[in-house]
């Protein structure tokens, strides 16, 4: 093949002419390969973003904040009116690991939790969420309080 411009021979493929820039007539069909690279990029861009998706909890601390206020509320009914409702603490419970898993930083969610596996007699869960509340709040004297009374109570595992 040849260019049509400067008539210098030109390789199979070439889009262009080398010497001269001449644009070359004629299409040039994409091969497997390309489809095949392309494919697998569009795979992991697809791949990544469902992970990202799956993966990393969104953090919405207006639901969080609503789920921790609901179950107070409930909570407070309950203790006011002398009929703790041992049916729903289960109940309770999820509604305050999903409304921690809204906002992580939520501190009221976590210390009401706490207090939950504490009277479901989740002793080592309940630890786990004042280590959680230190961790994000140091100065966090309610957290420092109730790890301190279990380990004088030696409740603590």
């Amino acid at each position: 093949m040849f260019c049509p411009k400067c008539g210098k021979e030109l390789e199979e493929g070439d889009l262009f002419c080398p010497y001269c820039g001449e644009p070359l007539k004629g299409k040039r069909r994409l091969g497997i390969k390309f489809w095949v690279i392309l494919g697998l990029v569009l795979l992991l861009l697809l791949g990544g973003g469902l992970s990202y998706f799956f993966l990393f909890p969104r953090v919405n601390p207006q639901a969080s904040l609503e789920k921790q206020e609901k179950v107070e509320k409930e909570i407070e009914e309950s203790l006011s009116s002398g009929n703790y409702p041992q049916e729903r603490m289960g109940e309770m419970v999820q509604e305050l690991e999903q409304a921690v898993r809204l906002n992580p930083d939520n501190r009221k969610a976590r210390e009401d939790l706490f207090n939950l596996y504490l009277l479901n007699g989740e002793v080592e869960k309940a630890q786990r969420e004042l280590e959680e509340l230190l961790k994000r709040d140091p100065g966090n004297t309610y957290a420092q309080e109730m790890l301190q009374l279990l380990k004088m109570e030696g409740i603590s595992p």
